[in-house]
């Protein structure tokens, strides 16, 4: 099972706590920040915090370390392929315990 979370989701020091303890393996897919601002110039309008770059940086900054506590993380360049990403994340994935 696959579950993406919000943006700000992980944020939470109770929301990550929760993924811990159930045994799940949290991913992070850390990108260029280039690269995420020509996606959210894109695509924002179903972003609900979403007010500017500026605003959407600032936020990114604030909840990196945050992000960072994951499992795995992944530093990603953003001209990978989804069937790549999922790829190098099920190969990372493989063999790791998790709930059940």
């Amino acid at each position: 099972l696959v579950v993406a979370t919000g943006g700000g989701a992980f944020s939470t020091d109770g929301n990550r706590r929760i993924i811990e303890e159930s045994g799940g393996i949290s991913v992070f897919l850390e990108l260029p920040w280039d690269v995420l601002q020509r996606r959210l110039e894109c695509d924002n309008k179903d972003r609900p915090v979403y007010q500017s770059a500026g605003q959407a940086r600032n936020l990114l900054e604030e909840r990196l370390p945050h992000y960072r506590c994951a499992t795995l993380s992944f530093a990603l360049n953003g001209d990978e392929t989804p069937d790549e990403i999922v790829e190098t994340v099920a190969d990372a994935v493989q063999g790791m315990p998790c709930g059940t």
